[in-house]
């Protein structure tokens, strides 16, 4: 990486960014920070992934995915590096798209989300304003390690030296690990609880006490209350961003809480209803332990008392085999009348139909459809009007889900 952006003149120093690395939550503080920083008025980069139908989602100015023009473009400016002896892995090449894009749209600032922990990711060449944590938990085993504390070290990687971190909820030997770099590398830690700390006044409404800003009557706009600890470190991040001596970026108030209420991030707990049949769909990319038992408590609250007909589609790679995909689907399947178990649309090595045959002690009772798209119209047969249904596992899976629901009558819709 270091040697192709050398080559390129380091486009990733051309301006300010922001790095996020976590095991959850890393997409939702994305969208805060730079829902934020636009409504101030600036141009904001914004690389994440994975994404959820086309490539140009990863890449986004102001929220705008990258043309189809300039994706190619590009594609075939970095292509010739590559022909030329730089050896670049799939997740490399779409960094460095990512940061010589930027440099050409000369965006004010850009927030890169890491792909996989972060000591030795491809977006790890960056010196940001201030690196952001946002929890630790178990995912990527076969990569990052078996214990917290190792998955903590990779995280970890991401902070650099005299650069602040902002942490969210993260304990034991996982914070111990984190705070050890932090005071190696002379920066800054800011912690969620210590230095910074929100209120959940319902659902829908929060409250952040930070170092330099008090805000109350927050509403983020993604749901659930776990979303109000990711809203709270992406202010704290923008604290620091305004305090930033090296920069002129300024954010009031009124920008902090303006981006905060109109924040986008789809597929993360989000909402669909069809008005014509009642019907609504819950789409979660929960994929790993922490964040199943984030939609269960969402679950929780949304079916207490609800009468109707319920149904659940879910789908998961098995890349890395470090994935219980049998337990995760076990805590979600008993809110449900009725499921229906498919395969991811992707790249990625999926859970088969036949995977999930093996495995009857918690499959019986419902149905397994090779096709996605038919296992949607059998749960949506299923549950019929007024029924509730979630979408939840691989991402890629629920993104395609969501682009059809779109174009079949489904609308964006907000639970009271």
């Amino acid at each position: 990486m270091e040697a192709i952006l050398n080559v390129l003149s380091s486009p990733q120093k051309s301006y300010p960014s922001v790095h996020v690395a976590g095991t959850n939550g890393k997409g939702s503080v994305c969208a805060f920070l730079s829902s934020m920083l636009q409504s101030q008025g600036y141009r904001v980069g914004r690389y994440t992934s994975p994404h959820l139908v086309d490539l140009n989602e990863r890449f986004s100015l102001n929220n705008d995915p990258i043309s189809d023009a300039e994706l190619d473009s590009l594609i075939l400016f970095v292509r010739d590096y590559v022909e030329s002896g730089f050896e670049l892995s799939y997740f490399e090449y779409t960094t460095v798209i990512a940061m010589e894009w930027f440099r050409r749209k000369a965006v004010d600032i850009a927030i890169f989300e890491t792909g996989l922990g972060g000591r030795l990711d491809a977006t790890n060449v960056i010196t940001p304003l201030v690196s952001i944590i946002t929890n630790i938990s178990f995912d990527h085993q076969g990569y990052l390690g078996n214990s917290l504390s190792e998955i903590a070290f990779e995280k970890a990687g991401i902070i650099k030296d005299n650069c602040p971190v902002v942490i969210g909820n993260i304990k034991g030997e996982a914070l111990k690990t984190i705070r050890e770099k932090a005071v190696s590398s002379q920066s800054l830690c800011l912690e969620l609880g210590r230095d910074f700390s929100f209120v959940s006044r319902s659902e829908a409404e929060m409250a952040f006490h930070g170092r330099f800003v008090e805000l109350d009557n927050l509403k983020p706009a993604l749901f659930g209350r776990h979303q109000h600890e990711n809203c709270a470190i992406a202010i704290a991040a923008i604290e620091e961003i305004s305090g930033a001596s090296c920069t002129m970026l300024n954010i009031s108030d009124f920008a902090i809480k303006t981006g905060v209420e109109s924040a986008h991030w789809p597929c993360r707990c989000e909402f669909l209803k069809n008005e014509s049949s009642g019907q609504v769909v819950l789409l979660d990319g929960a994929h790993n332990e922490d964040g199943i038992r984030v939609l269960e408590e969402v679950l929780k609250k949304l079916l207490s008392g609800f009468t109707g007909e319920t149904g659940l589609i879910f789908a998961c790679s098995s890349e890395g085999n470090d994935k219980d995909y049998a337990a995760m689907f076990s805590r979600l399947r008993g809110f449900f009348k009725r499921f229906c178990l498919t395969e991811p649309v992707g790249p990625r090595k999926p859970v088969t139909v036949e995977m999930w045959q093996g495995k009857q002690q918690v499959t019986h009772g419902g149905q397994a459809e090779k096709d996605w798209e038919r296992a949607l119209a059998v749960i949506l047969a299923e549950v019929g009007p007024g029924g509730f249904i979630c979408v939840s596992g691989s991402l890629y899976l629920i993104g395609h889900v969501r682009k059809k629901l779109l174009v079949s009558g489904f609308m964006p819709f907000c639970p009271k």
